[in-house]
């Protein structure tokens, strides 16, 4: 069986948008669906940070259900430009690669979920450039509490990769970054853990998993990446988003917001955007003791 997939005409980093995703894509999930053709012609407003999102799907239909995944007249799409100078172009289109110069967008790319030092490499050279007047101890703190996000697919994804992908939004000076793997869902991993230890989850298990003192990590050290990030962005003011199976979380301008969905995305959706001018990055800074670098 084959399957048409047509791009919406605007993908944003919302809520609406994430839902909409979740139920074009479910397809990926029907093992009766041999050939899935995705469409971008009649998109005109896509996210970058989000084009993770569908390279999860497309990896996931092939490793669950030997899904074959095409694109058809990329080129007539409004999106074509930015895909060829993220790289996502080269990835799953085997076009070229072009980034211009004085680049606003943070390259798509697939890391091996051990690769902690690549990723590292790629956030300190990719995202902290483009905040040349926050304090180099914020700085680190920022590449860090990145890193740990990326270590939290690894150790509680249970994944083998994690796709992620940028964008640089000039106009408003925000930072999009997004990290995406395909795996054990927070949901599944918060269950399990409390179920161990013979307790009940008594509300979502994204607000249990962002809270400093909850980890389902089995050992002393580490776990707590999650919360590091929402202390960040609750003083820069600004937008944390986690997705995981059908639990949607979101801090935005220091509220939160969580839905469910009717569809599940099979493994956790992570995107943050950071405000660049955001004076709260030195209120921030105070906030920490002298001794506490994380």
């Amino acid at each position: 069986m084959k399957k048409e997939v047509i791009i919406p005409q605007a993908v944003h980093s919302t809520s609406e948008s994430y839902e909409e995703l979740l139920k074009l894509f479910d397809c990926y999930q029907n093992s009766d669906i041999h050939i899935i053709e995705l469409d971008f012609k009649r998109n005109t407003w896509f996210d970058a940070n989000l084009l993770p999102v569908i390279y999860a799907y497309v990896v996931f239909g092939a490793e669950s259900h030997n899904i074959v995944s095409s694109y058809s007249n990329q080129k007539d799409c409004r999106l074509h430009q930015i895909l060829i100078r993220n790289g996502f172009a080269k990835r799953c289109f085997h076009m070229e690669y072009c980034p211009r110069k004085n680049e606003t967008v943070v390259p798509f790319k697939v890391f091996q979920s051990k690769d902690t030092y690549g990723f590292g490499s790629y956030i300190d050279a990719e995202i902290v450039r483009y905040f040349p007047k926050m304090e180099e101890r914020v700085k680190r703190d920022l590449s860090t509490y990145i890193q740990e996000l990326f270590g939290n697919a690894q150790i509680h994804g249970g994944c083998n990769q994690v796709f992620t992908c940028g964008q640089y939004y000039f106009q408003n000076h925000k930072m999009d970054f997004t990290i995406v793997n395909i795996g054990v869902t927070i949901g599944e991993n918060v269950t399990e853990f409390l179920h161990e230890k013979g307790e009940e989850l008594s509300e979502s298990s994204i607000s249990w998993a962002v809270k400093p003192e909850n980890s389902t990590k089995r050992t002393n050290s580490g776990g707590i990446g999650l919360s590091l990030m929402q202390e960040f962005i609750f003083h820069n003011n600004g937008k944390y988003q986690i997705i995981s199976g059908n639990e949607f979380w979101e801090l935005n301008n220091q509220k939160v917001c969580e839905r469910k969905f009717d569809n599940s995305f099979p493994g956790t959706i992570v995107n943050i955007e950071i405000d660049q001018n955001d004076t709260s990055y030195y209120k921030y800074k105070e906030n920490l003791s002298e001794d506490n670098i994380f």
